[in-house]
């Protein structure tokens, strides 16, 4: 799931109400017709040939979602006589192989996406400047009618609902926005409406991510410190608490700085496992290409403990390269998107104390935009992503998947 989260471009004063499909654009099939000749007063008889759309040369991964280790998708975009084109690519053998889902085009194009998130083989989204919601497995597109002017900061589903993270620029103060919260039930509608027992929240900037639990939802607004909140939602009981922010003075025994943004939310099991367990990573003391990266867990209450409150956990990630993703497997095992230089992916398995690396220094140390754990044993990872991609006859962005719990990644082939 989303959102281990990523920074993601953003974008404000888009309006929701909009028909999406799936244009023509660049690489789509092509039919030719034939007549055979005749000398007889029989029409004459037609031969047809279709060449089927394939995914097109150049296609490099902005966004990624599995709904099993084996079945997930892709979307990407390359260079078209238009200028950029986006598709949306299939596989069900766990990255293998993939095949287009729909004809070459537009997946979305006026949304220009940023993030992707499918529920099960039918049910998806695309975010960017909008929404977009596909029941066919994204063989068509309708878009989602959000407050007018807001940014999608991040989607995550709990249950039945889909969850959207808005910001909405505000003009008193200048330069400020709003936080809320929107809803959609996927399974019976596309509509969406605010939800209840969540206010919104004044942030500086769009920059909030949702971390799905089992029956919890994690918000995480704006940046690290006391000023931008942390919160837990219970849809069952239509409520919201706050939790304090662990990274807004714990930086370690010797109390180090944190970077600004330093902060990101992410979900395992809790104990009950019916709810969630939240982890924070906090990035601190940034320096020469590497930082310290501490990581918090918070468990729901219980019996002897009132309230949400934030515990260590005993091993932090490597230092090399600054943090840029973060993500939990459903046991609790974690995963560390870095960059500088070159881009890193640390995992390591719940109860262990040590961290498996994936280096890649193709991209220059592009940041890893998308970490996200299927379960236990699969997690990916998108470099590149949609934050810095240039188009261009070099790859700007590529994907990894590792069946072992990170032990070892193979990149991906379109």
């Amino acid at each position: 799931m989303p959102d281990g989260h990523t920074r993601r471009l953003r974008f404000a004063g888009a309006s929701l109400a909009i028909a999406v499909g799936l244009a023509a654009c660049g690489q789509g099939g092509s039919t030719t017709t034939t007549s055979a000749a005749t000398t007889s007063s029989t029409p004459p008889a037609s031969t047809t040939s279709t060449t089927a759309p394939s995914i097109a040369s150049g296609f490099q991964p902005l966004a990624m979602s599995f709904v099993s280790s084996s079945l997930g998708f892709a979307l990407g975009h390359y260079q078209c006589a238009q200028g950029q084109c986006y598709q949306l690519a299939r596989t069900s053998d766990e990255g293998k192989a993939w095949t287009l889902v729909a004809p070459a085009g537009s997946v979305v194009s006026s949304l220009n996406p940023q993030g992707m998130y499918f529920a099960d083989a039918a049910h998806g989204w695309v975010w960017g400047k909008g929404a977009a919601f596909t029941t066919n497995g994204g063989k068509s597109w309708s878009a989602l009618v959000l407050p007018a002017g807001s940014v999608v900061d991040s989607l995550a589903v709990v249950g039945s609902q889909a969850y959207f993270l808005l910001s909405t620029p505000t003009s008193s103060p200048p330069g400020t926005y709003v936080a809320s919260l929107f809803q959609q039930d996927w399974e019976t509608s596309g509509g969406t409406t605010p939800v209840g027992g969540f206010s919104p929240v004044a942030t500086p900037a769009p920059s909030g991510s949702l971390a799905p639990g089992a029956s919890l939802l994690g918000i995480d607004i704006g940046r690290a410190g006391t000023t931008s909140p942390l919160w837990i939602y219970d849809p069952a009981a239509g409520a919201s608490t706050s939790l304090p922010d662990p990274c807004a003075t714990s930086a370690g025994a010797t109390s180090l700085p944190l970077l600004s943004g330093g902060r990101y939310l992410a979900a395992g099991t809790g104990d009950p496992a019916s709810k969630a367990a939240f982890y924070a990573l906090c990035t601190a003391n940034p320096g020469a290409g590497s930082s310290q990266k501490l990581i918090y867990s918070s468990q729901p209450p219980t019996s002897s403990a009132t309230s949400w409150s934030w515990t260590s956990v005993s091993t932090s990630a490597p230092l090399g390269g600054l943090a840029s993703a973060f993500a939990t497997s459903p046991g609790s095992n974690l995963a560390v998107g870095a960059a500088s230089g070159a881009s890193f992916v640390y995992t390591q398995q719940s109860g262990s104390t040590s961290w498996t690396s994936l280096t890649d220094s193709s991209l220059g140390g592009a940041p890893v935009t998308q970490l996200e754990w299927i379960d236990d044993a699969h997690v990916y990872a998108v470099i590149g992503g949609p934050e810095g991609v240039t188009l261009g006859p070099s790859t700007s962005s590529v994907a990894y998947y590792s069946a072992n719990a990170g032990a070892s990644f193979v990149k991906l082939a379109f």
